[in-house]
């Protein structure tokens, strides 16, 4: 159930109620499962018919199976194979987004460095330290010490109990070196894993930030509408790759980030400035440019400031300076917080609301990237900015 795509589980829901859009707690699930199931059995036994949806004549949508859905939205045609249906889709995908080319080429770079991310991360992982482990060192060296007057010369392995808790030890020992000297390397040892374990946690906490970043540049590629944003999105790749990536790495691969920087001075475009039903001014960070410049340049202390929650998104900002703002303002608001996020098609998602006094930058996450506190939580419908006045 997990791997059903939106599309398939919009059909699903569809053929059990004849509502793709019905709530959770309103279908039967022993209906629902025999759907879905019959859809995929339908499929796999070769008797489905491919089709296409279309809006203003063009596909915006495919399936192995009818889009019985989609038909009350729109046009659905019966196609041959599935094959003609994501020809036909991914044709009329060129004209839909004339930068697929250079928005695909971001998103591999993208890709790229998350791989890279999540290697780091995964070695950082390897490393954690058990501490009965560094106990055990602390204690092979005490032990060491303690009964050297029983070490003979060229003795390998040294055997007895300090320490109940952890019980019968035994400890190498180099027979080249001095009991005290064998003592100084366990020690040593100890010492060593000991601060790579206190620097573990911070080390974690700066490639987690940069997976946060890295997720925030997805959307905001995701949401870029002309080459300049797509370009920016590259640059803001880039600058990462300079100071937060090359940190992590050690200085790693500087000369061929900068090698690769796309055209200078590219820029992120201006944030939205939109008015809502009831006259007040709305902001809307696009990207993580934008959003700096939203929340820390033009927003008040006493301003409102909107998120999608827990998902990688665009920010508003309410010019409200202190005073009171309408239900519907507020509405409107959180719709676009959606429609600028990660969650722009689900139906309903929730909105995370606080005083820009409460949003901090998010230290070493580079711009864009905040923390916020005192906040509250509303559920909202993604609004499309086309509904408000400019």
């Amino acid at each position: 159930v997990r791997a059903m795509s939106p599309l398939a589980a919009a059909e699903a829901v569809f053929r059990t109620t004849g509502d793709a859009a019905a709530p959770a707690g309103h279908v039967e699930a022993a209906g629902l499962l025999t759907s879905a199931q019959a859809l995929f059995e339908e499929v796999l036994q070769g008797q489905a018919t491919p089709s296409v949806a279309l809006e203003d004549n063009t596909v915006v949508a495919y399936a192995p199976y009818r889009l019985s859905h989609r038909e009350r939205a729109g046009a659905v045609v019966d196609v041959p194979t599935i094959s003609e249906a994501i020809e036909r889709f991914e044709t009329d995908s060129v004209g839909r987004d004339q930068y697929r080319v250079a928005r695909a080429g971001v998103e591999r770079e993208i890709a790229r460095e998350r791989e890279l991310v999540q290697r780091r991360i995964a070695a950082l992982e390897r490393e954690k330290v058990d501490e009965q482990e560094l106990e055990r060192l602390r204690l092979g060296g005490d032990l060491i010490l303690t009964l050297q007057r029983q070490i003979e010369p060229g003795q390998t392995a040294l055997s007895g109990t300090l320490d109940p808790a952890f019980g019968p030890m035994t400890v190498e020992l180099d027979p080249a070196l001095t009991p005290v000297e064998n003592a100084q390397a366990h020690y040593e040892r100890y010492r060593r894993k000991k601060r790579a374990a206190e620097a573990l946690p911070a080390r974690l906490a700066k490639e987690q930030a940069l997976v946060a970043v890295l997720d925030q540049l997805e959307t905001d590629l995701l949401l870029a509408t002309n080459r300049a944003e797509i370009d920016a999105v590259h640059d803001a790749l880039l600058e990462i790759g300079s100071d937060v990536i090359d940190s992590a790495k050690g200085g790693q691969d500087g000369s061929r980030r900068k090698g690769r920087r796309s055209a200078p001075g590219a820029v992120a475009g201006k944030p939205l400035r939109l008015l809502s039903s009831d006259g007040l001014v709305l902001l809307v960070g696009r990207n993580r440019g934008q959003n700096e410049t939203v929340t820390f340049k033009l927003a008040s202390r006493n301003d409102l400031w909107l998120h999608a929650r827990d998902v990688p998104g665009g920010h508003v900002v309410v010019k409200s300076a202190g005073r009171s703002v309408p239900e519907r303002t507020l509405r409107e608001a959180a719709g676009l917080a959606l429609h600028f996020s990660r969650v722009r098609e689900s139906r309903q998602a929730e909105v995370i609301v606080t005083e820009v006094r409460h949003v901090r930058r998010l230290k070493g996450a580079g711009k864009g990237m905040v923390r916020y506190e005192r906040e509250r939580t509303l559920v909202a419908t993604p609004l499309d900015p086309s509904e408000l006045e400019g």
